[in-house]
């Protein structure tokens, strides 16, 4: 199915396209850049009319070739029953574009209940912008059942002219181009179509509809803080409402906070911002889940839409076996390129100069979003509609550690524009969190057979989540030879040539909140790729061990509810690098403790304890199982076990 998409105000619009249809946003000026108002003709607060939009026009969308478009509102069921027995006299709609407006021709309203046979189908020559009110030739009589109004005609490519409002219900809005009996995708959070319809009869709306959106929440929170939640609260519906009681609170816990938004909230009219401070407790680490919901005092048109969930980390920093001591954290970032993209060259410059030298952050490139090329792996591929929550994708773009950074209103899905190197820093920055997973890697690289052996092992204390393990290969120094946007010869880096685990990661068994993991993998001299932006060639491109690095996550992967997909650590090490012991085996029955002025090693079959400081100087040492005091700071604890061996870090306090 095409998609649209909303063309962004930025510098990589360009990239950011669909491959068939899209939707664009311009803003009506006159020669002086002064914004044209277009208020609607008549008032329409009656509650006998279907009006979800509000009554100023504020934008147009289009589609990037000469077809035909077919724009609709869907009238639910049971609004439709409450109007039950009244007549559809007129219809409205509004027209949007820039100053350059040459419109849609060969205009016709509709009324249909299955789409493909029209009640109601009236040509009109209403094509110029603002809005026209068209009284029907023969009213439509209301049944009871879910119908559609709107209208449909010719639209030139590039010509901006279906009109929209900002707020109101984008849900119900359905638009198809050409021939299609499929609607595309609506990817406008804020705005409705500019359509309504008057009614004439005895009977009236009476129930309210109430959406409740989600905004923003804050990503992670220790015991004792608060977690702020903000959410708006919409009017979907088509008559006013007021005394709006809003409820937050964790679903795990029995207690909610609430709250009445007294104020009126019009049809179409501002959503009003709430926001709850909940405060945090417990005793260990989780993913948990945050509901705000809302009702109207007399009822509901539609309850599916009066609930938002989130999904924020707590934790406990003195929980008693705390990986938060020791572990250092790193930001896994997702970039998004392709040689066909002709704005991903800049992308990747802003990448560059934002994150240069940024030791806590590891990049991996997908080259997916806009088009595909001879670098792109199969899991990448697989993993697209994923990063961009089934929307069309696009590149340059990029995900800090598959956490949702913009608020809720922007892009549909995780993936965002790297804009500027400002931008980026501080996007990276707000998604940071303690580390809730160690990520360790050991590898043994043979260059005369080119195997590589890899040993991943950690320690991770999230409570209530199937971590997954994905294991990449990336290639740095990749020259392509044209790439689109760049003259000469250009260089990838941070390039993905292969999957050592699944695309979605490998499920790991944490057992005493350790995991383990082990793969071999040949690195082949060439890597073949069936994807180019023609899809009509395969590739192969030559792999260089010396330039490749070996990059671990540990995740949660969840398909239905992306915001749960978090990376709670990551790591990587140089295939180059110095080959370390993959077969240690670690002690059992072992525990090592941070403590205030002491470290503290408890065990029945420990023979002996190292204690190191972070530069590899001895700090002390131990026969056995016991505790020993040392100054604050951090330190790497080595304890010999009859059954095998056991490495932390570990904070004295």
């Amino acid at each position: 199915m095409r998609t649209f998409l909303l063309l962004a105000t930025v510098a990589f619009c360009g990239a950011m396209t669909t491959h068939t249809a899209y939707a664009q946003k311009l803003s009506m000026q006159d020669n002086d850049g002064r914004i044209i108002r277009n208020e609607i003709p008549a008032s329409t607060a009656d509650n006998k009319n279907i009006k979800y939009c509000s009554d100023e026009l504020n934008n147009g969308i289009n589609i990037n070739k000469d077809d035909k478009i077919k724009v609709l509102i869907e009238v639910n069921e049971t609004l439709a029953k409450q109007l039950e027995g009244n007549k559809i006299t007129k219809i409205c709609y509004g027209l949007k574009s820039n100053y350059d407006f040459t419109g849609i021709s060969d205009i016709q309203i509709l009324v249909t209940e299955d789409l493909k046979r029209n009640k109601v189908r009236q040509a009109v020559t209403g094509t110029t912008p603002g809005w026209h009110e068209v009284e029907l030739n023969e009213p439509y009589t209301i049944t009871g059942k879910k119908f559609y109004i709107g209208y449909q005609g010719n639209m030139r490519a590039n010509i901006s002219a279906v009109g929209t409002t900002l707020n109101g219900n984008p849900d119900i809005c359905k638009v198809f181009i050409g021939d299609s009996d499929e609607a595309e995708t609506w990817t406008f959070p804020e705005e409705t179509l500019a359509i309504y319809a008057v009614t004439e009869g005895d009977r009236e709306i009476t129930l309210p509809d109430v959406r409740v959106d989600k905004v923003n929440i804050t990503p992670c929170a220790n015991n004792g803080e608060n977690i702020l939640v903000q959410a708006y609260v919409k009017n979907a519906g088509t008559i006013p409402f007021s005394n709006t009681e809003i409820k937050c609170g964790f679903t795990d816990e029995n207690n909610t906070e609430t709250q009445t938004i007294e104020a009126e909230i019009p049809v179409g009219g501002e959503p009003q911002l709430i926001e709850f401070m909940l405060p945090v407790n417990t005793d260990h680490a989780s993913l948990r889940e945050v509901t705000i919901s809302g009702n109207a005092a007399t009822g509901d048109l539609n309850e599916n839409d009066n609930k938002a969930s989130y999904y924020t980390l707590t934790y406990n920093k003195d929980e008693k076996y705390n990986v938060l001591d020791y572990a250092e954290k790193k930001v896994l970032v997702e970039e998004f390129t392709t040689q066909k993209c002709v704005n991903c060259p800049l992308g990747h410059s802003n990448m560059e100069v934002a994150l240069d030298g940024e030791e806590s952050v590891v990049r991996i490139a997908h080259h997916t979003g806009y088009f595909t090329d001879k670098f792109t792996v199969e899991e990448s591929t697989e993993l697209n509609e994923f990063f961009f929550n089934g929307t069309s994708s696009f590149a340059p773009g990029y995900v800090a550690d598959r956490t949702k950074i913009n608020t809720y209103q922007e892009y549909p899905g995780m993936v965002i524009v790297p804009n500027n190197p400002v931008d980026i820093l501080g996007n990276i920055e707000s998604v940071k969190t303690p580390a809730f997973a160690s990520v360790n890697i050991r590898k043994n690289y043979n260059p005369e057979t080119r195997e590589l052996r890899v040993f991943v092992s950690g320690d991770f204390i999230v409570r209530d989540v199937t971590p997954r393990l994905t294991v990449v290969l990336t290639e740095d120094g990749i020259v392509s030879d044209g790439q689109s946007g760049a003259t000469g010869d250009f260089t990838y880096d941070h390039t993905i040539r292969a999957f050592l685990t699944p695309a979605t990661g490998a499920e790991l068994e944490v057992k005493d909140n350790h995991y383990q993991w082990a793969a071999t993998y040949v690195i082949p001299e060439k890597i073949t790729s069936a994807y180019d932006a023609s899809y009509d060639m395969t590739y192969e491109v030559p792999t260089n061990p010396e330039n490749m690095n070996i990059v671990a996550f540990i995740s949660n992967h969840d398909e239905v509810n992306r915001e749960k997909s978090r990376v709670f650590n990551v790591n990587s090490y140089a295939v180059n690098g110095e080959n370390l012991a993959i077969t240690e085996s670690r002690a059992e029955n072992v525990e090592i403790y941070g403590l205030q002025g002491e470290i503290a090693v408890i065990g029945e079959d420990v023979a002996n304890v190292q204690i190191f400081t972070t530069d590899g100087r001895l700090a002390g040492s131990m026969a056995n199982a016991g505790s020993m005091a040392l100054p604050k700071g951090l330190y790497i604890v080595k304890v010999y076990a009859d059954n095998g061996i056991q490495t932390q870090k570990v904070s004295v306090r």
